[in-house]
């Protein structure tokens, strides 16, 4: 039986040289050394199903990333996730955290905001739906690794462009100004999210459970020089419910290295949100 572990309290997903090690019992313990000793010598594109299965023959069959995720849940209360947006203050921010806007909420913000003298209801209904409310609404998009929000030396575009929603209904309608007007008016951020377990898809802590075990493998067996964590279901995580204010840890406001191509995480200043609030 897989022991258990203390809650701790924010679990840093992509800080792998922080965590990982801590695991290492935690594979003795569900695995039998015989397995353990035969893994280096057998391992493929299916590592893990290939230890669940030569482990089937001590313990019957159990599923890894299950257990594993039951693990993480009781060492960790929560994970850091990323969002990266344009707001016009950090103000905008503390009224209401993050939200999951529903999809009619998006179908009214994007008529709030196009509907200006002489567009046709018609066009813009259509460019609305052209962008897929249903689709995208519901739910606060998230990075679930820093690098991810800094992919390839850049600020992700959302810092940049802001809401990837009225981004594209302003594409559909052609509306080239929308784009300017909200760098002109508002700023980029990285938003650090400590975001609770019970409150993720399980499909989405599937996921990361499977990622961070198939880490703490390679960690173990065969790599522990600079190494960028398996992404074998993409980076992005949705969130399905608003974030609130209490869950939102520090924000690095990014609006001067927009620009820029070789940003790193070291760049970016990062504050405490309660303090970038009344500083700002």
């Amino acid at each position: 039986m897989v022991e258990s572990v203390q809650a701790q309290s924010v679990w840093h997903y992509d800080d792998w040289n922080r965590w990982c090690a801590e695991f290492d019992p935690w594979l003795d313990a569900r695995f039998h050394r015989d397995v353990l000793r035969r893994f280096t010598e057998n391992a493929h594109p299916t590592w893990l199903e290939w230890l669940d299965a030569e482990q089937s023959t001590f313990t019957g069959s159990e599923c890894s990333v299950s257990l594993f995720r039951k693990t993480l849940v009781q060492r960790f209360q929560s994970i850091r996730l990323y969002h990266a947006t344009r707001l016009s203050g950090l103000k905008e921010l503390h009224k209401q955290g993050l939200r999951a806007w529903s999809p009619d909420e998006l179908r009214h913000l994007a008529r709030q905001t196009f509907s200006v003298p002489g567009m046709e209801p018609k066009r813009l209904t259509q460019a609305i739906e052209d962008a897929l409310p249903d689709h995208r609404g519901g739910r606060v998009y998230t990075f679930r690794m820093l690098q991810g929000a800094l992919d390839r030396g850049r600020c992700s575009g959302f810092s940049k462009h802001g809401s990837e929603f009225l981004g594209a209904v302003a594409r559909n309608l052609g509306h080239a100004g929308y784009l300017n007007d909200v760098q002109d008016r508002k700023r980029g951020y990285l938003i650090a999210c400590d975001v609770p377990w019970n409150v993720l898809e399980s499909e989405v802590a599937d996921w990361l459970a499977r990622d961070a075990l198939l880490t703490v493998v390679v960690y173990r067996f065969f790599y522990r020089g600079p190494y960028r964590m398996p992404m074998c279901d993409g980076e992005c995580i949705p969130v399905s419910v608003s974030i609130p204010v209490s869950n939102i840890a520090a924000v690095a406001d990014v609006e001067s290295l927009l620009d820029r191509t070789d940003v790193t995480p070291h760049m970016l200043d990062w504050n405490a949100f309660s303090a970038a609030v009344s500083s700002g």
